[in-house]
């Protein structure tokens, strides 16, 4: 996550334009602009959460909200229109056979993951709110059943947005999406923060994309 709310903000806008610049120029297709937004607008509400705490006001419920939403419905959501709209490169990678094995995980793991996610939602998460600690956003899992709901939805999350971005999308997200992930367990394991390098991968993406659109403007010129 970003460290303060300029950061967020500014990385909001250079992420946008990016992935609308991308997009125009034919380096993201329209499902990988999704995909891109649905991570992106975290930032967005980041700043919006760094405000509050900065202007030393309690996060409000809908901001608190919005957190799993993104999470648990926008970007699974997104990766998985992704990966069904992209079933020749999938097979392409892991072979017919293991497509189709892999169609119905996602799918039964979608579902899966909103049924427990509503459940949480409506159970847990009025009462999770993101707080500042050491210089990040912190969530604070004290129940032992809270943490253990935790890591269910996050096998989850990783058969929904992880799996199928790293078979769909083009190397180079997979790669990012990889390393993100590495990184961010690695935070969670040992800080409960969640996401800590999405703000340098959100930057680090869009100046990628820009790369590539020039590029690509390079090479066919």
């Amino acid at each position: 996550m970003c460290f303060n709310s300029s950061i967020s903000i500014n990385t909001f806008a250079f992420s946008m334009f990016a992935t609308i610049f991308g997009f125009v120029n034919g380096i993201l297709s329209l499902n990988m602009v999704g995909l891109m937004t649905s991570f992106v607008i975290v930032q967005l509400l980041e700043w919006r959460t760094w405000t509050l705490l900065d202007a030393r006001k309690p996060v409000d419920k809908l901001t608190a909200l919005a957190y799993p939403f993104i999470f648990l419905l926008l970007q699974p959501a997104a990766a998985v229109a992704l990966y069904m709209n992209q079933q020749k490169t999938v097979e392409s990678r892991i072979g017919a056979f293991w497509t189709q094995k892999v169609n119905v995980l996602v799918l039964a793991s979608l579902a899966a993951l909103w049924i427990l996610g509503a459940w949480v939602y409506s159970r847990y998460v009025p009462e999770i709110k993101p707080s500042r600690v050491n210089g990040r956003l912190m969530y604070n899992l004290k129940d032992p059943e809270q943490k253990l709901l935790g890591t269910m939805i996050l096998v989850f999350y990783m058969l929904t947005v992880v799996i199928p971005t790293c078979l769909a999308a083009p190397l180079w997200a997979a790669v990012i999406t990889l390393v993100t992930l590495v990184v961010s367990l690695i935070g969670w394991w040992t800080t409960r923060t969640w996401g800590t390098m999405w703000c340098y991968t959100a930057n680090f993406t869009a100046i990628w994309i820009v790369f590539l659109v020039f590029r690509k403007s390079y090479v066919t010129a």
